[in-house]
């Protein structure tokens, strides 16, 4: 783990009575991953990339952990895993200061600000990294993924048509949401702000 993780995790933080931790995945992790998924409605497994269901492809995750190009943050009750966000870098290139945001939560703790609070501790470890731009993906019938993340300050810049084929080889409409947290003139050689410079901004 580097070194601003390591002393960032793990974090608690209490939602509505229920305290929930922190942290990054660990290799460690592997099956009580597997176990959240599993428990997660079939109809959203169907919407996620992966077979999440699948042993080889959480070990695979686990076994092959790097926080800078991935980062995933799990959220822990107990020996439980309750939530899932992943913050996807660019290498290099281009679009190395645009990041990708995912995020799954346990059916059980929906409604009581988990995913909202994730989402923002996404956003600081984006700007910790110096991540300009975030974007998030959802099919078009997520609507409930669509409005938190529109109340965080994303915004829908794209809907591209039967761009997804879920697990059961159905078409969906995907929606692009994205959210500037640092802004990109920044990011030049010749501008000297420092990350604690940096305004988050909104969510909370």
């Amino acid at each position: 783990m580097t070194d601003h993780l390591s002393l960032r995790y793990p974090k608690t933080v209490t939602l509505k009575g229920r305290a929930v931790v922190l942290r990054p995945l660990q290799r460690k992790d592997e099956q009580p991953l597997l176990e959240f998924f599993k428990r997660l409605p079939v109809d959203e497994r169907q919407m996620l990339k992966d077979d999440v269901t699948s042993p080889e492809v959480i070990g695979d995750w686990c076994r092959h952990l790097d926080y800078e190009r991935t980062l995933p943050i799990l959220g822990w009750s107990g020996s439980r895993v309750v939530a899932n966000s992943t913050l996807h870098r660019h290498r290099g290139g281009w679009m190395g200061h645009v990041a990708k945001f995912r995020i799954t939560v346990d059916p059980e703790f929906r409604g009581c600000g988990l995913a909202r609070t994730l989402t923002q501790e996404i956003v600081d470890l984006a700007v910790l990294q110096g991540v300009a731009i975030i974007d998030a993906e959802a099919m078009a019938e997520q609507k409930g993924v669509i409005r938190l993340l529109e109340s965080l300050d994303f915004i829908a810049v794209a809907t591209l048509p039967q761009h997804v084929l879920d697990l059961t080889y159905q078409p969906h409409d995907l929606v692009i949401l994205s959210r500037t947290v640092i802004p990109v003139e920044r990011l030049s050689p010749d501008a000297k702000k420092s990350v604690e410079e940096v305004d988050v901004g909104g969510g909370g």
